[in-house]
């Protein structure tokens, strides 16, 4: 496969493990030079080696994308090493501990998984898109989940928050239109990982 994709910048969030980690393999093959982004250094790092093994080049850079401090740092840290960002992949997200309820989830839990969601991608769009639209082209991908749109038990209303990634990335951004650059969601319908294999068990 050739995506046209040799020597764009791309960084994926949440690419420690899991999704991500599939992405920005796949991304660094195609030729990209990827940024791969977590909480813990050595997982992050494990990727990235494995990404240089197989002759890709790849970096890490680690942050906390809840907080407003965390995700300019990974930002910025990202276009120092880079100098841009052509592509944006928001896939950071969790579920949890899969238990939440309507009777008996605080709003203040709620609040923090919406952090970890939503405002995680809010604020890497936010700090990618002027590079983007100074370079004249870019990418951003939210990665999202079938389930955010016919959730089911365990944690349903905890997946719904998925949605407003869906809404994000179903029209075009009004601030980046005009410039070459793309926002687009993706659904993944089913993906083994950890998590799923613990609801199937």
């Amino acid at each position: 496969m050739n995506l046209g994709l040799t020597g764009k910048r791309a960084l994926v969030t949440g690419s420690s493990a899991g999704i991500g980690a599939g992405i920005v393999a796949q991304l660094a093959q195609e030729g990209a030079i990827v940024c791969v982004h977590g909480r813990d250094a050595e997982r992050a790092e494990a990727v990235a080696a494995a990404i240089r093994d197989q002759g890709g080049n790849a970096s890490v850079v680690l942050g906390d994308l809840t907080t407003d401090d965390g995700a300019e740092a990974v930002a910025r840290s990202t276009l120092a090493a880079f100098g841009t960002i052509d592509i944006l992949v928001n896939a950071t997200g969790g579920t949890g501990d899969n238990t939440f309820t309507w009777d008996t989830t605080s709003p203040a839990q709620w609040a923090e998984q919406y952090e970890l969601n939503t405002l995680s991608a809010v604020r890497m769009i936010r700090h990618c898109i002027p590079a983007m639209t100074k370079a004249g082209w870019g990418r951003i991908i939210q990665i999202g989940s079938i389930a955010s749109a016919t959730p089911s038990p365990p944690g349903s209303g905890l997946l719904r928050i998925k949605g407003s990634l869906a809404r994000a990335g179903s029209e075009p951004c009004p601030v980046t239109g005009g410039h070459g650059n793309h926002n687009k969601h993706c659904h993944i319908r089913l993906c083994r990982n950890p998590t799923l294999e613990e609801l199937c068990t």
